[in-house]
């Protein structure tokens, strides 16, 4: 039986998390981004013991990373949020998708701003590969954390 461990996000400093080829790609939408930003807003401790938790995230050790079972969608979010408040708390890392690995990872740095057909059409040519659906979405969750 697996272990359920009750864990804050700062105890996911310097964790490797890894997305298997088997998980499907990021697909929160503004809807989906915006609930989770309001629900963490929202949240109003009663005292100092009380804390904001997010479903379950299911992990599997392996070979020093701890491979996403469960729960991509959130933590992919929660990297977004944490990227655009400048904090590297955790890496993510895809087996399928390298590019959109590289893409997340410099996201902050990136201008993201307008549309992303013209974001895309703006890149040199040696970037044209950033355009993929997962970079996308990626792009789309980052715009709705900065409004």
């Amino acid at each position: 039986m697996a272990n359920l461990i009750l864990k804050p996000i700062k105890d996911f400093q310097n964790f490797h998390f890894w997305v298997k080829n088997y998980q499907r790609g990021y697909k929160w939408t503004k809807e989906e981004v915006t609930q989770l930003l309001n629900d963490i807003y929202e949240f109003e401790p009663q005292n100092e013991n009380e804390f904001y938790c997010l479903q379950p995230i299911v992990i599997k050790e392996d070979s020093g990373k701890k491979e996403l079972i469960d729960g991509q969608q959130r933590c992919t979010t929660i990297y977004l949020i944490l990227k655009y408040l400048g904090k590297d708390t955790f890496e993510l890392d895809y087996q399928t998708r390298e590019k959109s690995a590289e893409f997340i990872k410099e996201i902050d740095s990136l201008a993201i701003a307008g549309e992303w057909k013209d974001w895309v059409e703006a890149l040199p040519d040696k970037d044209k590969d950033k355009d993929n659906v997962d970079n996308y979405h990626f792009f789309e969750a980052y715009r709705t954390i900065q409004d």
